[in-house]
Protein backbone atom coordinates (compact mmCIF):
# COMPACT_ATOMS: atom_id res chain seq x y z
CA UNK A 1 0.00 0.00 0.00
CA UNK A 2 1.54 3.46 -1.17
CA UNK A 3 1.17 6.03 1.49
CA UNK A 4 0.58 9.46 0.87
CA UNK A 5 1.05 11.12 4.49
CA UNK A 6 2.71 10.09 7.67
CA UNK A 7 0.20 11.47 10.38
CA UNK A 8 -1.66 8.11 10.92
CA UNK A 9 0.18 6.95 13.76
CA UNK A 10 -0.27 10.25 15.73
CA UNK A 11 -2.44 9.02 18.19
CA UNK A 12 -0.07 6.06 18.76
CA UNK A 13 2.85 7.67 19.84
CA UNK A 14 2.83 11.00 21.91
CA UNK A 15 2.51 10.85 25.94
CA UNK A 16 2.38 14.57 25.46
CA UNK A 17 -0.71 15.47 23.66
CA UNK A 18 -2.58 17.19 26.31
CA UNK A 19 -0.59 19.77 27.81
CA UNK A 20 0.40 20.78 24.30
CA UNK A 21 -3.10 22.05 23.76
CA UNK A 22 -2.07 24.08 26.53
CA UNK A 23 1.31 25.07 25.92
CA UNK A 24 0.25 25.86 22.50
CA UNK A 25 -1.80 29.11 23.67
CA UNK A 26 1.20 30.62 24.75
CA UNK A 27 3.37 29.45 22.07
CA UNK A 28 1.00 31.59 19.55
CA UNK A 29 2.05 34.63 21.33
CA UNK A 30 5.57 34.58 21.10
CA UNK A 31 7.33 31.70 19.26
CA UNK A 32 11.75 31.72 20.14
CA UNK A 33 13.77 31.88 17.55
CA UNK A 34 14.01 28.59 15.25
CA UNK A 35 17.13 26.06 17.01
CA UNK A 36 19.18 23.67 14.51
CA UNK A 37 16.49 21.02 15.99
CA UNK A 38 13.59 23.12 15.29
CA UNK A 39 14.54 23.90 11.63
CA UNK A 40 15.12 19.87 11.27
CA UNK A 41 11.57 19.65 12.58
CA UNK A 42 10.34 22.18 10.23
CA UNK A 43 11.92 20.20 7.62
CA UNK A 44 10.53 16.97 8.23
CA UNK A 45 6.62 18.54 8.19
CA UNK A 46 7.18 19.63 5.22
CA UNK A 47 8.82 16.52 3.65
CA UNK A 48 5.30 14.72 5.16
CA UNK A 49 3.12 17.41 3.55
CA UNK A 50 5.07 16.69 0.05
CA UNK A 51 4.37 13.18 0.90
CA UNK A 52 0.25 13.60 0.41
CA UNK A 53 0.98 14.93 -3.03
CA UNK A 54 -0.84 12.44 -5.99
CA UNK A 55 2.24 9.66 -6.74
CA UNK A 56 4.17 10.88 -3.79
CA UNK A 57 5.95 7.70 -1.88
CA UNK A 58 6.55 8.18 1.97
CA UNK A 59 9.57 8.81 3.17
CA UNK A 60 10.45 6.51 5.60
CA UNK A 61 14.03 7.63 6.63
CA UNK A 62 12.93 10.36 8.55
CA UNK A 63 10.95 8.36 11.07
CA UNK A 64 11.68 5.97 13.79
CA UNK A 65 11.03 2.34 12.67
CA UNK A 66 8.20 2.27 15.19
CA UNK A 67 6.45 5.82 14.06
CA UNK A 68 7.15 3.87 10.58
CA UNK A 69 5.28 0.63 11.00
CA UNK A 70 2.55 2.97 13.08
CA UNK A 71 2.46 4.88 9.79
CA UNK A 72 1.67 1.87 7.90
CA UNK A 73 -0.69 0.17 10.20
CA UNK A 74 -2.98 3.17 10.46
CA UNK A 75 -3.03 4.97 6.61
CA UNK A 76 -6.45 6.77 7.94
CA UNK A 77 -4.64 9.40 9.65
CA UNK A 78 -2.87 10.34 6.82
CA UNK A 79 -6.25 10.30 4.52
CA UNK A 80 -7.87 12.45 7.30
CA UNK A 81 -4.96 15.11 6.64
CA UNK A 82 -5.27 15.12 2.52
CA UNK A 83 -9.03 16.08 3.28
CA UNK A 84 -8.08 18.93 4.36
CA UNK A 85 -7.16 20.78 1.09
CA UNK A 86 -4.04 21.96 -0.48
CA UNK A 87 -1.26 22.68 2.40
CA UNK A 88 -0.61 26.75 2.41
CA UNK A 89 1.57 27.21 5.15
CA UNK A 90 3.82 26.35 8.04
CA UNK A 91 4.17 28.49 11.14
CA UNK A 92 6.71 27.40 14.07
CA UNK A 93 4.72 28.20 17.58
CA UNK A 94 7.72 27.18 19.42
CA UNK A 95 9.08 24.14 21.61
CA UNK A 96 6.95 22.81 24.13
CA UNK A 97 8.31 20.11 26.62
CA UNK A 98 9.61 17.05 24.10
CA UNK A 99 9.10 18.99 20.58
CA UNK A 100 8.34 21.25 17.99
CA UNK A 101 5.06 22.72 17.50
CA UNK A 102 3.96 23.78 14.34
CA UNK A 103 0.39 25.36 12.80
CA UNK A 104 -0.54 23.50 9.27
CA UNK A 105 -3.16 26.11 7.50
CA UNK A 106 -4.82 23.99 5.03
CA UNK A 107 -7.27 25.47 2.10
CA UNK A 108 -10.15 24.16 4.58
CA UNK A 109 -8.93 23.39 7.73
CA UNK A 110 -5.86 24.66 10.50
CA UNK A 111 -4.19 22.00 12.80
CA UNK A 112 -1.23 21.92 15.33
CA UNK A 113 1.37 19.58 14.50
CA UNK A 114 3.56 18.68 17.01
CA UNK A 115 6.41 16.24 16.93
CA UNK A 116 9.52 14.95 18.60
CA UNK A 117 12.71 13.89 17.47
CA UNK A 118 15.35 11.80 18.56
CA UNK A 119 19.26 11.62 19.22
CA UNK A 120 19.46 10.74 15.43
CA UNK A 121 17.44 13.49 14.03
CA UNK A 122 14.38 11.05 12.79
CA UNK A 123 10.61 11.88 14.47
CA UNK A 124 10.04 9.67 17.22
CA UNK A 125 6.53 10.94 17.92
CA UNK A 126 4.25 12.65 16.40
CA UNK A 127 0.45 14.20 16.73
CA UNK A 128 -1.89 16.74 15.40
CA UNK A 129 -5.64 18.09 16.32
CA UNK A 130 -7.29 21.19 15.36
CA UNK A 131 -5.82 24.64 15.70
CA UNK A 132 -6.20 26.10 19.16
CA UNK A 133 -6.40 29.61 18.72
CA UNK A 134 -5.47 31.66 21.73
CA UNK A 135 -8.92 33.75 23.54
CA UNK A 136 -8.76 37.36 22.85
Amino acid sequence: MKMRFIAAALFAVSPVAIPIVIQSAAAQQAAPPMSNRATLAEKHVRTLLKSAAPGAKMDYSILTDEVGKAVREHPEGGEMIIKLGTPQTVTYLGDPPGGYLFRITFSTAKIDFFLSLNSAGKISSMYYHPAVDTPS
